[in-house]
């Protein structure tokens, strides 16, 4: 009996590991980080010379090339605010023709806005990472022709005609299912994003300010279908007619999703009610009536505060306040986790910060501190949120600088669940071999 007990642990036990193991991507033996310009002085050089899997990593300086990448690999540069790339007028400084590249830290320049010229553009190319970059002085700085599955994140977009462009390739391919988050588009001369020929893009978490056009356009000329926008901080777009219509994109796109859309600088309504239906009595950082930018252009759940977040562990701490926010942080000992926000409230007015906080990592019992103080109801209100995962808690208070902290208990896994089961079967196994040999 024992015996049949031990094979059947050491095929759980097998099993185990190689359901781990298959979850964890290795580098492939023959990969290669190439350094520029230590090992080619130009970046061209080294995309030629490169295999698929490859990193290039490109130190500081001021490269004038325009690249083109038809392989999958990696580009990172130092730092984004040291490493420039240039290209002569009329070209794209980087074309991505592959899948699976991810091009990250550099600062991209072009100068010249003419309809050829983008900093970036992924010809039909799929499942690329565009993150942590400078670009301006382009067309478009980032132009997704024909690609799908695309991510562009942490970008910094500036004076450029168009910030995010997506679009067909060939007038036959769709931009289909990217996920354009958490980047910051100021100052274009026109749209600071548009989604012409496209389903199923994702726009979330970017903050988008002070463009001439839209701050968002999906044209009814060139149609895309299933979008959803969130999140994101409109302020003061549309500059060319008065900031009275930031966005347009009639359905079935969607500008909000799960009861929270976006922030409106335009916004005028008030927000005294709560709920899914804002009719319960009791603000809740939702504005009660819609954002209507256009004729079928509707935000049913306006924000009445900017949106800010942060990852934590692949969790997102998200707060929406309707002060200046000085800093946002998240700190946990082991045993408790807390999130602490600085904030400043314009004399004579009421501020507010609705968090949004991911019970993966703090749960259980909350305690909130206002200026050092434990508050409760009605100065702290728990709201009811659609998504289980998450927990929401509306703070209010009055004029000048506070300090919120709200503390609960961590959750946080230090080993993936499978591991653990792994090293209990190793456990289990080696406890009963030792208890047979005991018996012998």
């Amino acid at each position: 009996m024992r015996r049949i007990v031990s094979k059947l642990f050491l095929v759980l036990l097998v099993l185990a590991l190689l359901r781990l193991t298959s979850q964890i991507h290795f580098a492939e033996a023959d990969s290669r980080t190439i350094v520029v310009p230590d090992d080619f002085q130009k970046i061209q050089e080294a995309i030629n010379n490169a295999a698929d899997g490859d990193l290039i990593f490109v130190k500081s300086g001021v490269y004038a090339e325009r690249l083109t990448v038809n392989i999958t690999i990696s580009l990172l540069g130092e730092s984004s605010g040291k490493v420039i790339v240039e290209s002569g007028k009329g070209e794209d400084t980087i074309l991505l023709q592959a899948d699976n590249v991810s091009v990250s830290g550099f600062s991209i320049r072009n100068m010249d806005r003419s309809t050829s010229s983008f900093g970036m553009r992924l010809s039909n190319s799929s499942f690329c990472t565009i993150s942590n970059n400078i670009v301006s002085d382009t067309f478009a700085a980032v132009m997704i022709e024909g690609g799908s599955s695309n991510l562009v994140e942490h970008n910094y977009l500036e004076n450029n005609r168009y910030g995010i462009f997506t679009r067909r390739y060939l007038h036959l391919c769709p931009s289909n299912s990217n996920v354009l988050v958490n980047n910051t588009i100021v100052n274009s001369t026109w749209n600071a994003l548009e989604l012409d020929w496209g389903e199923g893009n994702t726009v979330r978490n970017n903050n988008v300010f002070d463009n001439t056009a839209y701050a968002l356009e999906i044209p009814i000329y060139a149609p895309s279908y299933n979008n959803v926008i969130f999140h994101n901080n409109f302020v003061g777009n549309a500059k060319a007619w008065g900031v009275t219509c930031q966005a347009y994109g009639p359905s079935p796109n969607r500008w909000d999703k799960d009861g929270d859309g976006n922030y409106w600088s335009d916004y005028t309504g008030i927000d005294v009610f709560g709920g899914p239906f804002q009719n319960t009595t009791g603000s809740d950082g939702i504005g009660d009536s819609p954002h209507i930018s256009q004729e079928d252009t509707t935000d049913h759940y306006p924000l009445m505060g900017l949106y800010r977040a942060f990852e934590v562990g692949g969790e997102e701490v998200a707060v929406i306040c309707n002060s200046s926010l000085a800093s946002l942080d998240f700190a946990s000992n082991g045993s408790r986790a807390s999130v602490v926000a600085f904030v400043s409230q314009e004399e004579g007015s009421e501020g507010f910060c609705r968090f949004s906080l991911p019970i993966a990592l703090i749960n259980g019992t909350y305690e909130t501190r206002l200026d050092n103080q434990t508050v409760n109801y009605p100065t702290v209100t728990a709201l009811v949120w659609p998504n289980a995962t998450r927990e929401c808690l509306l703070v209010k208070y009055g004029e000048g600088e506070h300090s919120i902290s709200i503390r609960g208990t961590t959750q946080v896994s230090e080993f993936p669940s499978l591991l653990m089961l792994a090293i209990f079967l190793v456990m289990a196994c080696g406890f009963s071999l030792l208890f047979r040999r005991k018996r012998v």
